[in-house]
Order: C-alpha cells, then structure tokens, then sequence
C-alpha cells in the first residue's frame, strides 16, 4: 500500500518542481493573483471609430440595426433595410405569382346540377377556360367556360360566361331524384307536369365571382350565376363552389 502512495506522489513532485522551474512571466499566467494581459492594440480601440460605426450592427441575422441618432446622440432601433428586402423577397417568392397553366378539381351546384369534375386552362394571367361533367341524378350535365379575372393576387375577383348542356335519360320515380328541385323544375319539366325525357337542355349563363389561390396552387372559388334557357329564354339564379389545383 506505501508503495502505491510513493507512485502517486512522484507526478505531484514532477508537477511541483517544473513549474519552479518555468521563468517568472509563465508562472504569472498561471497564478491568478499575478495574472496580468498586456492592452489591446490601440487600432482596436473605439476611441478611433465614429458613434455612428460603433453602434451599428452588421450581423445579417437581426431584422434591426442599432444607430446613434445625430440630433439627440442617443442610440435608437431602426428597421434593418437590407433584412427587410430579403424577408419582402421571400414573401413574394412564396406568394401566388397569378400564373395558371392547367387546373383539375370539381364543382359543387349551378350549372352542372348537383356536383361536377371540371379542369381549367390558363391563357395569360387575366384568360382562363375549361369544361366539365356533372349530375343532377336523374339528369347528366356537361359545359364549357371562359372566365376573366381583375386585379391579379391571392384574392381575384373574376367574370364567368358559360354553356351547360342537360339530359334526362330516364323518367324520375320520384321528385326527390331531382336535385335541385327548383331548377328541374324551371328547365327539365313541361307545362303539362311531365318531365322532358330523352331532351337536351341548352343552358347559357353569365357569373360573377371570386376565386381565392394560395401559393401551394390550391384555390377555393365561389361564384353567382344566373341560368338562361336557349330555347324560351327563362332563367333562374344560381350559385356554385369549386375546389381545384393548379400545376
């Protein structure tokens, strides 16, 4: 056992006995009590520098940037403009650019009765066309569009004209087959009672509405429109929402 001691004091002593030996401005290092650093150099000094370059910060990363102000010589916080920019140019990169090329989804009520699938081209930024197919149950449907859109962004109101074509393809057992019911009964029911079996509808239509498009190239539109029958001239209000994505 002493002799395991003796080997654990021979590092102290080696320790001990170097450190005497390192000249005097080593040993102060090591001694806090004698610990002394030399000035900076007076180029690092901020007695050489303006106010106004002494308190302003370079780092990129901070969206402000602190100034000496002349009038008052006080430092203030002031917006970082170069930051600005780049956040700007990153709300705009991710933004909706207006561009439309091709869209697909579908469309619930008005001219294709109860729900349709409808794709959707883009001509430009302001022209958009498309056609579609739908049902009405006891009735198929199918059209076209063209659309104008106004004042381009995330939230572009827009003009609709269109054409829908209806069938009924067999007699309803029941009302309830027709959906909905008030426009079966304005374009797909003679003045008799009966339902026109077997006849084509031809459905013109102007819309107004506004369509909402995020960046991912999702849109939500919703648009009022008013039916007009080709061959008397009737019409009845209607009203539609769609569901599309833009590649």
């Amino acid at each position: 056992m002493k002799r395991l001691y003796r080997y654990l004091l021979l590092p102290c002593v080696f320790v001990a006995s170097a450190s005497h030996a390192l000249p005097q401005d080593v040993s102060n290092v090591f001694d806090k009590n004698k610990r002394r650093l030399d000035a900076p150099p007076s180029e690092l000094r901020s007695d050489d520098v303006g106010g106004d370059e002494r308190y302003q910060v370079a780092d990129e990363s901070l969206n402000v940037i602190m100034q000496v102000d002349d009038n008052t010589d006080k430092k203030v916080v002031r917006v970082n403009p170069a930051r600005s920019e780049q956040r700007q140019n990153s709300l705009q990169r991710y933004a909706f650019s207006g561009k439309r090329i091709f869209g697909v989804g579908f469309v619930g009520a008005g001219a294709y009765g109860i729900f349709g699938g409808e794709v959707d081209f883009g001509f430009g930024n302001e022209w958009s066309g498309g056609f579609g197919i739908g049902t009405g149950m006891a009735y198929s449907t199918w059209g076209i569009h063209a659309r104008k859109y106004f004042q381009e962004g995330s939230l572009t109101p827009y003009f609709q004209a269109g054409y829908a074509n209806w069938i009924m393809n067999r007699n309803p057992v029941r009302e309830s087959e027709i959906y909905p019911l008030y426009l079966g009964e304005q374009f797909l029911m003679n003045s008799d009672g009966s339902w026109k079996v077997k006849k084509r509808i031809h459905l013109i239509y102007p819309a107004i509405g506004v369509l909402f498009q995020s960046s991912s190239g999702i849109s939500f539109n919703l648009h009022l429109q008013y039916l007009i029958s080709a061959l008397d001239f009737t019409g009845a209000l209607a009203g539609s929402f769609g569901l599309h994505f833009y590649f």
